[in-house]
């Protein structure tokens, strides 16, 4: 997008819409390999994405950026002034997820759960007097 805003600049509008996670038959995929986003995040409807859309197309100056909920404008806005408190939130979450067994039954996931296993078990070695 920022590509399309530097070449062309004051004679096109380009707007980033946001929608977060939208519980679509896209997502059937994930589910069916045991990564799915059901539960860890806040499913959007279909509905506040194309209002969202409509809405920045309609504007007389149109926005850089949406987000199609009022969650995901301060995610957005978050994520854009403390992008590392959210990569470091995000990384936290997952890991206690993929440790309590949350992607178990899924081979798409075994190198996440390698990854937050070792981290663990180094961890709690660290910490062994």
């Amino acid at each position: 997008m920022g590509v399309l805003r530097l070449e062309y600049g004051t004679h096109l509008s380009v707007t980033s819409v946001y929608p977060g996670y939208v519980d679509t038959a896209i997502h059937e995929r994930s589910r069916q390999a045991g990564v799915a986003l059901d539960g860890l995040v806040p499913a959007e409807h279909v509905r506040d994405t194309v209002l969202t859309v409509i809405s920045a197309a309609a504007a007389a100056r149109a926005p850089r950026d949406v987000a199609s909920t009022s969650a995901g404008t301060a995610a957005l806005r978050l994520g854009r002034h403390a992008p590392g408190l959210v990569v470091r939130a995000v990384a936290a979450r997952t890991g206690r997820l993929a440790r309590g067994g949350r992607f178990s039954g899924a081979a798409l996931a075994a190198g996440l759960r390698e990854r937050h296993t070792e981290h663990t078990l180094a961890k709690d070695e660290e910490q062994r007097p």
